[in-house]
């Protein structure tokens, strides 16, 4: 009498392997995008808060925010935007104008002496940026009418 040895044929081992391979590329391409979502989430949180910051300061010294802006990152007194333009590293830290980061805000801040003792104050954001897409396009942070 012959012996018959049951198990599987090659074809069936690569027809496995096949689908095994699939479900794993497209688990992965999910945990990928999640990741990749994650990521954008915190970005922009992170300039959300910035921006209630630059918004806080602004209210409180619509003519000194952008020291006072450096100071509370604890950059020293003197210490001013170029262009207006302020730049971040990787973990929002505000970096020294001449420093070069990962994330950059741009801002539109107007001064106009209506009068000899009433300035009117504008801020607006106008870009947020990251090394690989815009965060946040145009916010109009507001006007402030200051009488001295």
């Amino acid at each position: 009498m012959m012996k018959t040895y049951k198990g599987f044929t090659l074809v069936e081992i690569i027809v496995a392997l096949a689908i095994i391979s699939t479900l794993t590329l497209v688990v992965m391409q999910i945990f990928l995008t999640m990741t990749k979502l994650e990521i954008e989430s915190q970005e922009e949180d992170y300039a959300r808060t910035t921006i209630q910051n630059m918004h806080r300061l602004f209210v409180a010294d619509p003519a000194g925010w952008e020291e006072a802006f450096y100071v509370s990152y604890g950059h020293p007194e003197g210490t001013l935007p170029v262009g207006s333009v302020f730049r971040f590293d990787s973990q929002w830290n505000l970096l020294l104008p001449s420093e070069i980061g990962v994330y950059t805000i741009s801002y539109d801040y107007e001064t106009d002496e209506t009068t000899y003792s009433v300035f009117v104050y504008d801020l607006s954001v106008a870009l947020v940026l990251s090394e690989k897409r815009t965060i946040f396009g145009s916010i109009d942070l507001g006007r402030m009418v200051v009488q001295t």
